[in-house]
């Protein structure tokens, strides 16, 4: 089986190209797990974030999709069955309504970043996949801009065979995806006034409000709050697929859905952001990382669109 830190997982050490990059989420289904999921990765050197900051923190299934041209990033939540869908403060989310469309005000991008300095995370590129638009309406979708960094969390390494199979990880060379992440960290540091999360057609009652001199964290979730049966993870990766046009062929390696449970990491790396951020769900009503962190409650999907 493949030896991965979480630092090799998190630096990708296969060098993919941003075209390998292109995708993520399909495999080949053998029976060896990644790693020892009932052991916490080793610590890492924790980076001092500057403040004030936004950390946007990404839970569950989502299309993450960076829109290069429009400088912009759609997230989109797949409709699941047992799914729950809200956003905000940690404990103090908010349920997100069917349809709409949430935007981050109040931050904005002063430096764009290169996508090709990510190419170690499971992309899927939109060009080369053959999408022309989208398909099936999500169950609610988010506009923000593009972030200044990127943070993978979480990461389960592959195991002995690759994470991904179908004709759209052949595409985009998935066999070569190091680690899985299933918590994403999108920041920002450039305020344009108070931060905020709202639907436009319902500007008095966003689903949360900031604080322009301090660290804000926001937590986006559209997963179980509760444990759930292994053909979970199969139903919300159709859900997913449907969600482009042509629908996609992506799946996940048997054994991806098979591991019961990944702890949180000892750190995060960051010191904005807390180990038990990266609970889920079911993590977060329980109070303790003991269930739940686990892949089949989904995790999310980057999507470049560079034309």
């Amino acid at each position: 089986m493949m030896k991965l830190t979480r630092r090799e997982a998190l630096q990708g050490v296969s060098a993919i190209s941003l075209a390998a990059a292109a995708g993520s989420l399909i495999s080949c289904g053998k029976t060896q797990e990644p790693r020892n999921t009932n052991s916490p990765q080793s610590p890492l050197a924790v980076i001092t974030d500057s403040s004030p900051r936004v950390n946007i923190v990404v839970h569950g299934m989502t299309a993450m999709i960076f829109d290069v041209p429009a400088q912009k990033v759609f997230l989109k939540a797949p409709k699941v069955p047992h799914h729950v869908y809200g956003a905000g403060k940690w404990n103090e989310e908010m349920a997100l309504m069917e349809g709409a469309v949430y935007k981050l005000s109040g931050v904005s991008l002063s430096k764009p970043i290169d996508l090709k300095n990510y190419a170690a995370l499971p992309w899927v590129d939109w060009k080369n996949s053959g999408i022309t638009g989208y398909k099936n309406p999500p169950f609610c979708a988010f506009e923000l801009p593009f972030p200044e960094d990127i943070w993978p969390l979480r990461p389960l390494p592959r195991g002995a065979t690759s994470l991904f199979t179908g004709n759209t990880a052949m595409s985009n060379k998935l066999d070569q995806t190091a680690a899985l992440p299933l918590v994403y960290v999108l920041t920002y540091t450039n305020f344009t006034g108070t931060p905020s999360l709202a639907d436009p057609n319902d500007p008095l009652h966003p689903v949360w409000v900031g604080d322009a001199g301090a660290t804000n964290h926001v937590h986006v979730f559209g997963e179980p709050a509760f444990a759930v049966a292994d053909p979970h993870l199969k139903d919300a990766m159709i859900a997913l697929n449907g969600l482009f046009d042509p629908i996609q062929d992506l799946a996940l390696a048997d054994y991806v859905q098979s591991v019961s449970s990944l702890p949180a990491d000892v750190n995060t790396g960051h010191s904005s952001v807390a180990p038990r951020e990266e609970w889920g769900l079911l993590n977060e009503r329980m109070g303790s990382d003991s269930k739940g962190g686990a892949p089949r409650n989904c995790m999310s999907l980057p999507v470049s669109k560079t034309t």
